[in-house]
């Protein structure tokens, strides 16, 4: 009797691990409102990033092309995972530290969406990047 108290116990427990598909459905991606990229966007994302470098000045920005996407974003206030569409833009920056030297290129991916740019990086909860068809 203990051994299925104990089986069922453990059952329960790893029930409560099972992650749940991060997967949109197909037409909800379909018919999402993704919006226009503005053609500033390059210079828009550099002003989002001017705050959190050392020395702005110094960083040079190499941008891929943009895409349709989305992503699962943490709203903080209601603390639980939303679906968030808009224009996914990659890229890579490099800028100098502290000592004066460049760190290196590092990736970033920043995404367009109810007019705003969101870094994901820096956004909470961030899960998965999924390109729209």
């Amino acid at each position: 009797m203990r051994k299925r108290v104990l089986y069922f116990a453990l059952t329960m427990m790893l029930t409560g691990c099972v992650a749940r598909s991060h997967e949109p459905d197909p037409l909800q991606v379909q018919l999402a409102s993704y919006g226009t990229l503005p053609d500033t966007y390059k210079t828009d994302v550099k002003n989002t990033f001017y705050y959190h470098l050392k020395d702005p000045y110094s960083a040079h920005y190499r941008f891929f092309k943009p895409f349709k996407g989305y992503t699962w974003v943490m709203n903080v206030p209601e603390d639980k995972e939303e679906l968030m569409f808009g224009w996914v833009i990659p890229g890579v920056i490099n800028a100098k530290n502290s000592f004066g030297a460049y760190v290196g290129a590092r990736r970033f991916v920043v995404i367009y969406s109810n007019g705003q740019y969101h870094n994901l990086y820096y956004t909470k909860g961030t899960k998965k990047i999924g390109r729209a068809p």
